[in-house]
This record gives structure tokens, sequence and C-alpha cells, in this order.
């Protein structure tokens, strides 16, 4: 079985699709009879962040024509060289359907993930021009794939909703734990004392972080004490422009300087101990897939703070984390009830965090479960529970 994934970017500059993209197709190499090779666009992270690939095979083209389209002329030869069996479309939006969809026509299956792309307030965002996109492209690209793929069952509903009958497999995505040994304290000045509640994520209004703002500025009003024992630290790359805001904004709100960090986007190790140093992590979504982040907390022992829209409903249940809404009052309350716990309920919940992520969100298991999609559109298995 040789697959391909079909990417715009195989860099930092995807956001959660590259790591998504990258394990799952580490995990996939490990099964038997599985090849896996990616065809993805050049950009300039792209030479430093491909060895975080290995041992998968990457081939990069040159883009073409403006970087928002996601084009290449030499897409298609791309995915003809690579001669897969499947090629594995990880996005929508972008030109590269065109080629996944000939190349479909022409050699082999098509399986495209959506990774979120179709929900309700990703629909709504740039609606004009996706409007356009989904007439000229987007929906015949949809319409002929042999599979969806999709990481929770309500955008299942949100792809019938849009007239689509192609089936649709739901596979969650994955995380890691931290690496054993990471050291928070790569992150430098904050006091060892006090606690952190991170946001991860590019920074957009999508993420509900003039919300998460404003509710943090709530909660230290009425209890003042929590300024000198708690830190909001707001980690990710600026979308658009909104950081600028977000900074308006907290200057409006008057946080004092170890109340809220704001650290840029980080990498690697930094990174890695941003979450090793967090109590808590928040995601006051309007929309998402299934974030990535909130997985990768969950997988290293910390506790989530999540609106419904992350579609991790799971966490819930398990007491793993808190249900918030995406307002200041949600916001606040959710907070307001986090901190409230004692230093061994936090503990508590934390365990629970990282058992969940260990029995549901496993790469390997998840890898296999892909697999086994695969296996079924080539005839070489039957038609796996989790497509509908």
């Amino acid at each position: 079985m040789k697959v391909t994934f079909a990417m715009t970017s195989i860099s930092r500059n995807a956001g959660g699709l590259a790591p998504v993209g990258r394990r799952l197709a580490q995990e996939l190499i490990r099964l038997p009879a599985t090849a896996v090779s990616v065809v993805g666009l050049r950009d300039e992270y792209s030479n430093e962040d491909l060895a975080l690939w290995s041992p998968v095979g990457v081939r990069l083209c040159q883009g073409h024509g403006p970087k928002r389209l996601g084009w290449s002329a030499n897409y298609a030869s791309a995915l003809r060289s690579e001669a897969p069996d499947i090629v594995h479309q990880h996005g929508i939006w972008s030109l590269l359907a065109l080629e996944a969809t000939r190349f479909r026509r022409e050699h082999g299956k098509l399986v495209i993930s959506l990774h979120g792309m179709i929900e309700p307030w990703a629909l709504q965002n740039a609606r004009a021009k996706k409007r356009l996109a989904w007439l000229a492209y987007q929906r015949r690209n949809l319409a002929s794939a042999d599979c969806l793929m999709v990481s929770s069952e309500p955008e299942v509903r949100y792809v019938r909703e849009l007239g689509i009958k192609t089936p649709i497999a739901v596979v969650p995505n994955g995380a890691d734990a931290l690496p054993l040994g990471t050291n928070s304290s790569e992150l430098g000045s904050l006091p060892d004392e006090r606690r952190v509640v991170l946001f991860l994520g590019r920074l957009h209004p999508k993420k509900g972080l003039a919300e998460l703002l404003g509710g943090w500025a709530e909660l230290l009003r009425g209890q003042p004490e929590l300024r000198a024992q708690w830190t909001l630290m707001i980690t990710g790359w600026d979308d658009g422009g909104y950081e600028a805001t977000l900074r308006g904004l907290a200057k409006e709100l008057g946080f004092g300087p170890s109340e809220l960090v704001f650290t840029g986007p980080l990498f690697g190790e930094q990174r890695d101990a941003a979450l090793a140093r967090a109590s808590a992590f928040i995601l006051p979504s309007f929309g998402e897939g299934m974030p990535m982040a909130a997985l990768e907390a969950l997988a290293s022992g910390v506790p989530v703070l999540l609106t419904e829209a992350c579609n991790l409903n799971v966490v819930f249940d398990a007491g793993a984390g808190i249900r918030i809404e995406a307002t200041e009052a949600g916001v606040c309350r959710g907070l307001a009830q986090f901190v409230a716990l004692s230093t061994v309920e936090r503990g508590e919940m934390a365990a629970r965090a990282r058992r969940l992520a260990a029995e549901r969100f496993a790469w390997p298991q998840l890898a296999a479960e892909v697999r086994a999609v695969y296996a079924w559109l080539l005839g070489q298995g039957s038609r796996p529970s989790q497509v509908f």
C-alpha cells in the first residue's frame, strides 16, 4: 500500500496541520506493508522543519502565484512520480484540491482530511472567497473523493448539511506527551511559585482571545489575591496583525507585568517548556476541528478549559478539564472554578487528563484506524465501523 500526503505546507506555517500530518505519517510507516510519502510546498521554514518528518520522505514543490492560493505547477508531476495507491489531501480551500481531484480521476483513490475547515465559524470567515472557491472547485473536490476524514462527529453533520454524500471516517487527532526531562526553566523569568494558565495557538479572533483577556481581568478584579499567584501566558504566532489588537486591549484592562505575558511563537524545547510550566491550558474557541494544542496538554498531564466548539466533550466526561463558554463571563466562571480547586484536586485532574490521552489519543492506535480506512478503499478489508 502506497500513500502520498498532499499538503500546502509541511512547516510551522501550516499551524496544527503540520504536526498532525507528520505524526500520522510517522506512525503509518511503522505498520506492515505501508509506504508513505509527502508532497508539499516550499516556504521560508520548510528546510528548517524538514528534519522533523524523518524518516518519512518529503518532496517539496516551488509555489506559483499568490502564496495564499497554495498551488504549484509541479504538484501534478510530483504526485505522478510518487505513484501512490491513495492520495491523502490534508486541508481544503487551496488550489491543491484541483490537483488532488485530477489525480483521483486519472490514477487512484482520494482521501481528504478536513481539519475543522468546514465547521460553521470557519465557513463564515472570509465567506465571499470561500463561496467562490466552493463553486469553482471545492464542492467537486469533496464530492468526488472516495472518503472524507474528520476528527469529530459534529463535523459529519456539517458536511452532510452541505449536501456532500461522500463516506466520512471519524478519526480524532493524536498527541504525544512531553519528552522526558523537559525543563520549564527554558521560559526564563517567571518565579517558580506563580501558577500559569496557558493559551497556545495562533492569535486570531476565532480563538476567543478577546473574551479570554476580558474574563481574566474580571477574575482578577473579583479575586485580587490571585494577582500575586497566577499568570495568564499567551503563546502563539500572530495571524493578520491581531496581536497588536490584543496588546492594546491588555493595556486598557490594566494588567500587571506578571499577570499577563505574551511570549510570541515558541518552538521546540521552548514550546515544550511552556506546557511543562502550565497548571492549566485554556482555549475559549468559537470553532475547531480538534485542537492539537489541547490534546498535547492532555497528554502532558495539563488540565484543559475548553468550549463545546473544541469537540472534546470526552474531556468533561472523564473529569480531565472544565467546560467554558466563549464569553468574558463564561471564561471567568471556568477559571474561577479551576483556581478554587485544591492542589490535590488539580493533581487528580491532571492524572485523568494524562490517562485519557493515553487511552484515546495515542498516535499508534489512530494510525491503525486510518490504515483500516485505506485498506477498505483498496478492497483489502471490510468497511470500518467509524465510517459513516
